[in-house]
């Protein structure tokens, strides 16, 4: 029974070892540019060179996958699938996650309407500059694909081989958020202070934290990559929700929009288990 206990505790901490690796590289290869270039995060350049490393990653990332999974569970089930890239269930994967994502964001969106700022996204002439963006397909195309594919359908299949998946579920975001701290130095470079830069910092790790929580559950209860993929999409374009502005508006809408925040919680929560039924994307649920 000893015996056994160690090699579980063994097995696991390897599970965890091979996400911090990944994470590290992950990481890594959005730096490993300024050896030589000096540009800031958000310059034209950078972010160029930063697509080349998330390109990268997706051939990289999945090399963790396959050393780390059991041969004969490679052979039986196959390493797309394991990593939730697969056809079946795909409309499902595509739709009902995007409902339950923007449910949740109901407060959000509700101020963005009666604000008018929402119909920009019909704008035709808005919609071309965003799509010709760097910093909008960065944000919301490039992010969001090479961050699920590395800190999702890559890290959840190796963390789920070591641990039960609801272990892994509370385990993944941790690497997703604690990621994000390489941010410290690009706001630090930019002049911000350490105090503010600090401060910012944790903000994000923990806001970063809890959608990576969100999206693992995502990935596990759908096995699909699409899933995760687009609530990371809706996210990064809802921002974080800006509570400070609602309580401090003055035009009476104050309590509606309260109410609207709290009802679509409640709704999401009423939600997130039925629009997640793995019977939905022909999966099935550990």
């Amino acid at each position: 029974m000893t015996m056994n206990k160690d090699n579980m505790f063994i097995q696991c901490v390897s599970g965890i070892g091979a996400c911090f690796i990944l994470a590290v590289t992950y990481v890594s290869s959005l730096y490993v540019w300024t050896v030589r270039y000096r540009e800031p995060r958000d310059h034209p350049a950078t972010i160029r060179r930063r697509f080349i490393s998330a390109f990268c990653m997706l051939f990289v990332s999945p090399l963790f996958v396959w050393i780390s999974i059991n041969q004969d569970v490679l052979n039986k089930v196959g390493l797309l699938q394991i990593m939730g890239l697969r056809l079946s269930g795909s409309f499902s994967a595509l739709i009902f996650p995007a409902i339950l994502t923007v449910i949740l964001f109901a407060g959000p969106l509700a101020v963005l309407v009666y604000d008018g700022m929402f119909f920009l996204i019909f704008n035709k002439r808005y919609l071309t500059l965003c799509l010709r963006s760097l910093h909008w397909q960065r944000n919301y195309a490039v992010a969001p694909l090479s961050e699920e594919f590395t800190f999702r359908a890559c890290m959840m299949p190796i963390l789920s081989q070591f641990m039960s998946t609801k272990i892994a579920i509370l385990v993944c975001p941790w690497f997703f958020g604690v990621a994000h701290l390489h941010h410290l130095m690009d706001k630090i470079s930019n002049g911000c202070n350490m105090a503010e830069a600090v401060t910012v910092s944790c903000i994000q790790c923990g806001y970063t934290s809890l959608f990576g929580l969100y999206s693992a559950f995502l990935f596990a209860r759908t096995g699909h990559f699409l899933a995760p993929f687009i609530a990371h999409v809706i996210c990064n374009f809802m921002g974080f929700p800006d509570f400070v502005g609602v309580l401090s508006r003055k035009d009476g809408m104050k309590g509606v929009f309260i109410c609207v925040y709290i009802a679509g919680f409640v709704f999401w929560c009423m939600l997130l288990f039925p629009l997640t039924n793995p019977a939905l994307y022909d999966w099935q649920w550990d």
